[in-house]
């Protein structure tokens, strides 16, 4: 634990540890100021771009330190899923759709889960995914407003059909912006947390699940 600091700068401390009755183990940690990113997009809504796209690179920084030691750390290369909700799925789509835009390498995604997020306009919304990038599941509200309006996760989707990926979309009625996929329910019933998984076990190891989307 001590040494993790001095492999990348944006982990933590440990400044010490302990156990309990060699049952109970304790880490002390250096202590972070600021909102967690959850808290942050709760207070403005939706993250600007600009800061979101710093998440993006800080995201192909650290798959790139990950899967540069995938045998390691025993990860299977082939199954990269990015998921999200609002900044966090701003982040996964923008890695897995828009990042080679712009010239920047990245990893093969295997598939994407994106609630409540959007693709920036800069880089041309849902027409960024080409044919054969990440599959895409898609859960959003019908009453979202403002940077993550509805009618963007229909661009999106719209730029998935286009290309030909495989997709799920499943809009929320009635719902804005904030959900919880483990009590929200897609049309047919189901929570959406249900509905996401079934879909990734579909897309990641063939096994079949039903599906509401054309």
């Amino acid at each position: 634990a001590e040494l993790l600091p001095r492999i990348h700068p944006n982990l933590t401390s440990v400044l010490n540890y302990f156990s309990v009755n060699e049952e109970h183990h304790f880490l002390v940690m250096e202590y972070v100021y600021g909102e967690s990113l959850f808290d942050r997009v709760t207070r403005l809504s939706a993250l600007p771009e600009g800061e979101a796209i710093v998440r993006v690179s800080q995201v192909l920084v650290a798959l790139d330190y990950l899967l540069g030691r995938a045998n390691e750390l025993r990860i299977d290369t082939d199954r990269i899923v990015l998921k999200g909700g609002s900044a966090g799925a701003f982040t996964a789509l923008h890695v897995a759709y828009c990042a080679d835009e712009f010239g920047i390498d990245h990893p093969t995604i295997a598939a994407v889960v994106d609630y409540s997020g959007a693709i920036a306009r800069t880089c041309g919304e849902g027409a960024a995914i080409d044919p054969g990038e990440a599959a895409l599941f898609v859960a959003h509200g019908t009453d979202d407003v403002g940077e993550t309006a509805f009618s963007r996760a229909e661009n999106i989707v719209a730029g998935a059909k286009a290309a030909g990926i495989t997709y799920e979309f499943h809009p929320l009625e009635g719902v804005a912006h904030n959900f919880k996929p483990k009590t929200a329910t897609v049309a047919d019933g189901r929570t959406v947390k249900a509905a996401t998984y079934e879909f990734l076990d579909r897309v990641l190891y063939g096994v079949y699940a039903p599906t509401t989307t054309d």
